[in-house]
């Protein structure tokens, strides 16, 4: 806010927002008129679907289980992104739904040490794989090989990994704080938690291995919800008619 309060975004004709809780401090702490913002989301390249592949021939690219149940962190490795809510979310997940294994994979691996650590104390190392890097193929052979996307975030503006889980036909359990949270309908595009709740992730995720119905379902239904919204070519004729309407403006 502090930040904002001393940017050109005061003086802006018209402000683009990424989410509805960025227009809330805009207008709550700012003082910008809501007529002057628009909601605008990320975009998805939809063209990350040329990468994706059948889940057998993934995971065998991968070197993975095909007959086991996979959950899928896939971010940074950081306290903020929640992956330590995750692994002890998985002590129960593993017992309810004893044919699982899970991923963290990410770039930036702060606390990896630690998951692992706690991971033993749990006695759960054994069904838990860190990939500290991967390339972008990589990424996406990781999203076709799992069953379940999870990110039990603590904050996050609009994760698109999110985005590109859902666009990959994966459900999505992710805290109700993030921009992509805005987007989603629980039960239907996908399972927003309580964010930090080691309870409320693990139900989400129980839920959705043990209902091979609602987890396909819902995969399916955030896959089209994405690909027939929030595409970067429908974004950007939000964009563009934004700037026609500025220009239309000062014409007059």
């Amino acid at each position: 806010i502090n930040y904002l309060s001393h940017a050109e975004i005061l003086h802006a004709d018209k402000i683009i927002a990424i989410t509805h809780f960025e227009e809330y401090i805009l207008t709550k702490y700012l003082r910008i008129p809501k007529s002057k913002i628009v909601v605008i989301p990320h975009g998805i390249d939809k063209n990350i679907l040329n990468f994706e592949l059948p889940k057998e021939v993934a995971r065998e690219k991968l070197g993975l289980p095909k007959d086991k149940f996979i959950i899928l962190f896939l971010a940074q490795i950081i306290e903020i992104k929640g992956p330590q809510y995750l692994v002890e979310a998985l002590k129960d997940v593993f017992i309810k739904v004893p044919n699982t294994i899970a991923i963290f994979a990410g770039y930036n691996t702060k606390i990896a040490p630690y998951l692992m650590k706690r991971a033993k104390e749990l006695g759960i190392s054994d069904r838990i794989i860190i990939r500290k890097q991967h390339t972008e193929e990589e990424k996406y052979m990781l999203f076709s090989a799992a069953d379940v996307y999870v990110l039990p975030t603590l904050t996050d503006v609009f994760p698109i990994t999110a985005l590109e889980a859902m666009t990959f036909g994966r459900p999505v359990v992710i805290s109700n704080i993030t921009g992509v949270s805005e987007i989603i309908e629980q039960m239907k595009t996908g399972v927003l938690v309580k964010p930090a709740s080691i309870e409320d992730i693990t139900d989400a995720i129980v839920r959705l291995l043990t209902n091979n119905n609602l987890r396909v379902r819902l995969g399916m239904q955030a896959r089209t919800k994405i690909l027939s919204e929030y595409t970067w070519d429908k974004v950007v004729r939000n964009y563009i008619k934004v700037y026609l309407d500025i220009l239309s403006s000062y014409k007059h």
